[in-house]
């Protein structure tokens, strides 16, 4: 997880890039190791339902993007509020 919240800040320091050029940046990450792949998308699912209410839909895509992995980095304890 850390890894790919460094890639992603990484990727997103140099706003000028390209659609092309942040998606090879994303195909070439590692893969995340998933024991239950159901679960992980019901929960990536879920989140993203509880993030994107009604009250909130006005987030920009980055905001949201941002938003989500912050969450999930503070559930598995890779950031804290400390």
């Amino acid at each position: 997880m850390r890894e790919a919240i460094a890639a992603h800040q990484n990727t997103n320091a140099n706003h000028a890039r390209g659609p092309r050029d942040e998606l090879t940046a994303y195909l070439t990450l590692p893969l995340e190791e998933v024991v239950d792949i159901v679960a992980w998308w019901e929960q990536a699912f879920s989140s993203g339902g509880i993030t994107s209410t009604i009250r909130r839909n006005s987030l920009a895509p980055f905001t949201f993007s941002a938003l989500q992995l912050l969450k999930a980095a503070y559930k598995y304890g890779h950031v804290s509020a400390e």
